[in-house]
């Protein structure tokens, strides 16, 4: 039976075989805490949301499985079988103990056949057979090389060569997927785990949801972390952290917010990055006040808020045009005995300039070196436009050349919005000699810039 809670996600009262019951300990989130339009209940039972669940409430239509990529076949979630799907991603920087194994198959280049990753290794079998970590030291290499497919294709050999492959060798694959940004590659890998009769772990299946995440695939997040405690895996902060962040990158408030109450269920301590990526859910979907009231209640989770939950808040006033709010907020931080940064600064003028507060934004801006910060590009052309909105082609112009002197570049927006100041002033010799010096900097004038000119 589904529970409707006031946000309009559903829950699973019977439970999916995970929570309390799979040996998380059972207790309420709720206490003195209220966040508002979240689901009404107390996770007391098994809430992880079911797959059909994900789907129902995800806007668009969710298979039970995915497909390979080269095998034709198609990957249910965990299934027997394997897959030989691949994609390559290109290396980073190498660091680690020496390992002569890596260094060869790094020669090979970035798509080798698997022939040639077969030869490389052959000698090497014998050894890996004693000794499993070995293999491990290559795999982990690839992953920190961002190589994928050559680390499919050194699985590949070692299971043609009947050499043990084990859950550190899937979980450093898996990990090489992800660095990689192939969310494919991972589910695949994944898949082919149950099918090798190797169990996943937290650090496979932590990696599979941060890959999930960063290729903008919530719902495949949530299955995963759903599916941990069924696979006897339950999943610590870093599952919970990377799922929240999943749905934030997809604009699921309700789920973040959801997972976020879930998490002592589990035995699992929310964090500041739980607590951030929630409050960024909620800043993106313009969900101002439930921004609010999470930044006000970490303290009662014991945890205390830093420049990054700070800057989320300011953001979400700034995008519903609530620069009071915004500037209570920066103002606040330092009495926190928190910092603000740059990006702090640049919400709050931002604020400032939706609310038509020109001078509100020039003050800020020049108050920013008062905390041994340095002003960017962004920070400019917020207050840039700000100036723009109140018809001060003056500041406007003022705070442009100032860019220069400080030797930071104006993008086309910052330009466009001192020729729309000048506009407004009935400035059309300046807004004209504006338009003509943005091709020397390597800035195209477009349809903006013509208009306002115009």
């Amino acid at each position: 039976m589904l529970v409707a809670s006031s946000s309009g996600v559903p829950w699973d009262s019977q439970g999916t075989g995970c929570g309390a019951g799979a040996g998380g300990r059972s207790r309420s989130f709720r206490r003195s805490t209220d966040f508002g339009s979240t689901p009404q209940r107390a996770f007391t039972t098994s809430t992880f949301p079911s797959e059909e669940e994900v789907r129902r409430t995800g806007g668009q239509k969710l298979t039970t499985s995915w497909p390979s990529q080269r095998c034709g076949k198609r990957v249910a979630w965990w299934p027997a079988g394997r897959s030989a799907c691949g994609a390559h991603s290109p290396g980073g920087s190498r660091s680690g103990p020496p390992c002569p194994e890596l260094d060869l198959l790094l020669a090979l280049g970035p798509t080798p056949a698997w022939e040639e990753v077969d030869q490389v290794l052959g000698p090497e079998f014998s050894f890996w057979r004693r000794n499993p970590r070995l293999a491990t030291v290559v795999l982990s290499g690839l992953a920190k090389h961002r190589l994928p497919e050559i680390a499919l294709k050194v699985l590949r050999s070692m299971r043609q060569a009947g050499v043990e492959v084990n859950t550190f060798h899937c979980s450093a694959t898996v990990s090489a997927c992800e660095k990689a940004g192939r969310w494919q590659l991972a589910l695949c890998v994944l898949g082919d785990m149950l099918g090798m009769a190797v169990p996943p772990d937290k650090t496979s299946c932590n990696a599979a949801i941060s890959s999930m995440s960063k290729g903008g695939q919530w719902q495949l997040a949530l299955i995963i972390l759903s599916s941990m405690p069924q696979k006897r895996v339950l999943p610590n902060e870093i599952s919970y952290n990377a799922a929240i962040s999943a749905c934030e990158k997809g604009g699921q408030w309700q789920w973040s917010l959801s997972l976020l109450h879930h998490m002592p269920d589990m035995a699992v301590s929310p964090d500041k990055i739980s607590c951030s990526a929630a409050i960024s859910a909620c800043e993106k979907c313009g969900q101002w006040q439930q921004a609010l009231r999470l930044l006000s209640q970490m303290p009662d989770m014991r945890l205390v808020s830093d420049e990054i939950c700070y800057s989320a808040a300011i953001s979400a006033c700034e995008k519903a045009a609530q620069w009071q709010l915004a500037l209570s907020l920066l103002k606040s931080m330092p009495e926190g005995m928190v910092l603000p940064n740059v990006i702090s600064y640049n919400a709050a003028i931002s604020a400032c300039e939706k609310g038509g507060q020109w001078e509100q934004a020039f003050s800020l801006l020049k108050s920013i070196p008062d905390m041994r910060l340095i002003p960017d590009e962004i920070s400019y052309s917020s207050a840039i436009s700000a100036c723009e909105k109140c018809c001060e082609w003056q500041q406007a112009l003022g705070l442009l050349d100032q860019m220069t002197d400080m030797a930071l570049h104006p993008r086309e927006i910052t330009y466009n919005a001192a020729i729309s100041a000048c506009a407004r002033g009935d400035q059309w010799q300046l807004s004209l000699s504006l338009v003509s010096k943005m091709p020397t900097l390597r800035l195209t004038p477009g349809q903006i810039s013509y208009g306002a000119l115009i």
